[in-house]
């Protein structure tokens, strides 16, 4: 093949890539997966990657593990965090640790949060909170809360309810839960049913009972 056609085919495959991806966030998934599975068969890793998210979004697990693992093996950061976090999904702590690693490594710290929750359920808080702090950074909105949970499950109570107070701009009612937990720890019996309210509110199911616990300590 000739250095021109080469260069045809690859204009092509990414042509396909930036298509499918568009129609994927215009919400056109048959178009997407149309244009997307052209440049995945000519070794689109970015491609392969957009197909498994939509395989993920449309709840087929085993194809969105398949195409993101592909993806990963051919060098695709982005391909490896996404594996990681549908392999913590799954229960596969040692494989989806393996893919977060990786990912970090290579600069994708989005998956850094990710990567602090496992180590943070081994009991590993030191490495955790350096990787929450690191996603926190990246912007994760999922970051804050967990770094309070870290701290919490260290008793650090000042510096959780930091964290759970920061959760808070990004709505998140386990944070507000938490906050409840806190505040009904330390006496604050108004400021626990608040927070438990509003976590409740948002639809935190663990929240209810704890109001209903606090409120009706005796049923």
């Amino acid at each position: 093949m000739s250095p021109l056609a080469e260069e045809t085919d690859t204009d092509a495959t990414d042509d396909a890539y930036r298509i499918g991806s568009h129609w994927r966030r215009q919400g056109d998934f048959v178009k997407a997966y149309r244009h997307l599975s052209i440049a995945a068969a000519a070794g689109h890793t970015d491609a392969m990657t957009e197909l498994g998210i939509i395989a993920w979004e449309h709840g087929l697990v085993a194809k969105a593990v398949e195409l993101h693992q592909a993806a990963a093996t051919a060098g695709n950061a982005r391909a490896a965090g996404n594996l990681g976090s549908l392999l913590v999904d799954l229960a596969r702590d040692e494989e989806a640790e393996h893919w977060l690693r990786i990912a970090v490594d290579a600069g994708q710290l989005m998956p850094a949060s990710e990567l602090g929750e496992l180590l943070r359920h081994r009991g590993d808080f030191a490495e955790a909170e350096r990787w929450q702090r690191v996603a926190v950074d990246a912007g994760n909105p999922r970051a804050a809360c967990r770094l309070g949970l870290l701290f919490h499950d260290q008793g650090r109570d000042q510096e959780a309810e930091h964290w759970f107070r920061r959760a808070l701009a990004d709505h998140h009612p386990e944070a507000m839960n938490r906050l409840g937990l806190l505040a009904a720890r330390r006496g604050d019996t108004d400021e626990a049913k608040r927070w438990y309210r509003e976590a409740a509110a948002a639809g935190h199911q663990l929240a209810e009972h704890n109001l209903a616990t606090l409120t009706n300590p005796r049923r």
